[in-house]
């Protein structure tokens, strides 16, 4: 298995009117932190495309580690060692510059004199790159090889348009080098290697050195076109039709091929189960005879919740594809509870999505566990670009599929918002592309989300239009409210944040005058005489309305309906909120409709002594949201932590925790709380029997007896 003679890298000197190229190529951040499960699904993706028209076989994919003799190959390994130092050497004459070549430079030095690892993905019943030696006439080959973003697809179903995907084997390779071995379906070969490093000078001396580009190609042919037939080195060449990539300078070690069989499967679960792909890693096969099988190994249930509990921001890199494959898909139509809804059972709907559909998976085991109603989502090529969680747990797990045929269906559109590693829809993707192009990608995004809607609705007519239940705080983690942040990823996912659904907020904006007490005082009217001059007269106009944030004017004392002594007495007032009647028609404003914004109220406005709560009425203490934040409590014995800090000193503070639902405001019930605190209430949701000192945070330990999921807690402190 010797090199070709007259084979090596050709690499052309870098002229002084073109831009060089800095560090490593910018096309390789995208894959960099996730490389290995972008190798799987990029070659995969790209060898899925392009199964053959006339092989009704599965398309079959291999992955094969090897090893490469580097005395053997002289030109293709041993002579990179210098142009990788040249390289560092560039990379380290920056200031406070990354070096990414020294790593590269320590691995071909401790392998230069023995045996160098690489990986070859070989694809078979695929139709192979063709090659045309014509600058202006494109050809897979050509498009794939020896071109940059450009990508050369046959249908509209293939996985990706940016041309950006085939750099994920230059980020894994141990020295940025690839090659490409090809069989078209005439049966004429083309082989040739691409490296991708930085612009750098290489010569034996100073005087003889060179600045050259970073990129070369590898072959026989002056870098001019690639290799055909006996020219390509034997190791490499394809026997069959097909295409097969080695990815130089990547070895085998067991933490990586465990990962790729695990992405094999969550990504591509749906493509194997339907008998359309077969995958060999590391001689292990996965075909649809025994995907169920794979699938309980890979993600068994003792360490993956087979209710697929996990929350993550970016759920399609952790979910557990499992319960999805083998109750979603692989049990379809066996009973009521394993169902497929087409987007033909909505005629006249979604005509811009075209034909889609929904399987679906019933289980009060899902609400059981305490998981989220959650969809995968696909195109045609059966591929997994997104997972959504739900905001509901009516109990479903679901795999949406958008397999339409054509060029102006939801499948195409939904190909062109995909991102660089094909995990998002996004109509960022289009921004370069006509308005008419975006307004088309937005109306098929709204289409997939009222599909999903209505099939809820079919799938769950009884409970549509229901006040979502209580779910028990076991197995529950609690993020921050007020300032919207939280401790960790999993916290905020798994506790409602301060938004509203649109539903509730319709709701509570008409009810407002329902859930609040308006603010009416006495003040003085101005009138004018008949030239348009003010008077001195005044007029008592008691039924004016105070819109404002504050309660001007006097007020009096001694109303009934509030919490008492101490704050201890029930609160009244529409769903649970607290009624605080005044006297000569004014109030005390207690708005409980106000989650984004500072509380309503006032502060000592009256004639009262201020150094005597006696016969004080507590009054809604201003406080922003930035200064009532609500934590998980890990000490064992509470659930949660309230934080509340105040911008002066306040005594006999209470607090009211509300919920705002879809149906108004709903008392949240607590169970118990710390530091001989009281609780109170008709709905005993107030605790009550503490003090606030200016600018110091006082926190208050305490366990509701339910919490709501999915919507807004409305935390209202009042204090003397």
């Amino acid at each position: 298995m010797k090199e070709i003679e007259g084979s090596k890298w050709n690499f052309n000197i870098q002229r002084k009117s073109s831009m060089g190229q800095g560090k490593e190529d910018s096309s390789f951040a995208p894959f960099i932190n996730t490389r290995i499960r972008c190798l799987v699904r990029e070659y995969i993706q790209n060898s899925f495309d392009a199964h053959s028209e006339d092989d009704e076989k599965p398309v079959r994919i291999e992955f094969e580690f090897g090893k490469l003799s580097c005395s053997d190959y002289p030109e293709l390994i041993q002579s990179l060692l210098g142009h990788l130092k040249s390289c560092s050497e560039r990379c380290k004459k920056y200031p406070n510059s990354k070096d990414p070549y020294e790593s590269k430079v320590q691995y071909l030095e401790s392998h230069i004199d023995g045996e160098i690892g690489y990986l070859k993905v070989a694809d078979y019943h695929t139709s192979g790159m063709g090659f045309i030696d014509d600058e202006d006439t494109p050809s897979p080959f050509g498009s794939c090889v020896r071109e940059n973003g450009a990508s050369y697809k046959s249908n509209n179903f293939s996985g990706g348009s940016h041309g950006q995907g085939k750099t994920v084997g230059h980020v894994c390779s141990g020295l940025n080098a690839v090659y490409y071995s090809t069989m078209d379906s005439e049966g004429m070969t083309y082989g040739e290697g691409v490296i991708k490093l930085c612009t750098h000078k290489y010569g034996s001396n100073d005087d003889d050195s060179k600045t050259y580009e970073g990129t070369a190609f590898y072959d026989s042919n002056g870098g001019n076109a690639p290799d055909q037939g006996d020219r390509i080195p034997q190791v490499f060449r394809r026997g069959v039709q097909g295409t097969s990539v080695f990815v130089i300078g990547m070895e085998r070690n067991a933490e990586d091929v465990d990962l790729m069989k695990k992405e094999l499967l969550r990504s591509f679960f749906m493509a194997i189960a339907s008998r359309h792909l077969e995958v060999e890693i590391d001689s292990e096969e996965f075909t649809g005879d025994n995907i169920k099988e794979k699938l309980d190994i890979y993600y068994p249930e003792e360490v993956y919740s087979e209710f697929d509990s996990i929350r993550n921001r970016n759920p399609e890199f952790v979910f557990n594809p499992r319960p999805y494959c083998n109750e979603v898909f692989l049990k379809q139509s066996q009973d009521e509870n394993h169902v497929c809804i087409d987007t033909a059972d909505f005629p006249g709907e979604f005509t811009k999505l075209g034909h889609a559909k929904l399987y679906v998976w019933k289980s009060e085991s899902i609400k059981e566990a305490n998981s989220r109603d959650s969809v995968v989502y696909m195109r045609n090529n059966e591929m997994v670009i997104e997972v959504k969680r739900g905001t509901a747990n009516k109990g479903y797990y679901g795999i949406f599929i958008c397999d339409g045929e054509g060029e102006n269906v939801g499948s195409t559109v939904l190909r062109s918002m995909e991102n660089v590693t094909h995990d998002k829809w996004d109509i960022n993707e289009l921004r370069d592309v006509s308005k008419k192009e975006r307004t088309t990608a937005n109306s098929v995004i709204g289409e997939i989300k009222a599909f999903i809607k209505a099939c809820e609705t079919k799938l769950f007519p009884d409970t549509n239009d229901e006040e979502h239940q209580l779910k028990s705080l076991k197995r529950r983690k609690i993020g921050i409210f007020g300032d919207n942040r939280s401790d960790s990823e999993e916290d905020e996912a798994n506790w409602p944040s301060t938004n509203v659904s649109d539903k509730a907020k319709s709701i509570n904006k008409k009810s407002q005058t329902d859930t609040s007490i308006k603010v009416r005082s006495k003040k003085k009217k101005r009138k004018m005489d008949k030239r348009g001059k003010e008077t001195d007269g005044q007029t008592s106009e008691p039924n004016t309305e105070q819109d404002g944030n504050e309660a001007t004017g006097s007020t009096e004392t001694g109303g009934t309906g509030g919490f008492g002594e101490g704050g201890s007495g029930d609160g009244k007032g529409v769903n649970g909120q607290i009624g605080m009647e005044k006297s000569d028609n004014t109030t005390s404003t207690t708005n409980l409709d106000n989650p984004d914004g500072d509380a309503i109220g006032t502060e000592n406005n009256g004639d009262i002594d201020s150094n005597s709560n006696e016969g004080k009425e507590l009054r809604e203490i201003k406080m922003s949201n930035a200064n009532k934040m609500l934590k998980p409590c890990r000490d064992g014995q509470y659930a949660l932590v309230l934080g509340l800090k105040a911008n002066r000193n306040y005594a006999d503070c209470s607090v009211m925790l509300m919920v705002q639902g879809e149906s108004g405001l709903v008392a949240l019930e607590i169970k118990s709380v710390a530091n001989g605190m009281k609780i109170s209430g008709i709905k005993n949701n107030i605790i009550s029997g503490f003090e606030l000192v200016k600018n110091e945070l006082f926190c208050i330990k305490f366990t509701p007896k339910e919490v709501v999921t999915n919507y807004s807690l409305k935390i209202t402190v009042y204090g003397h």
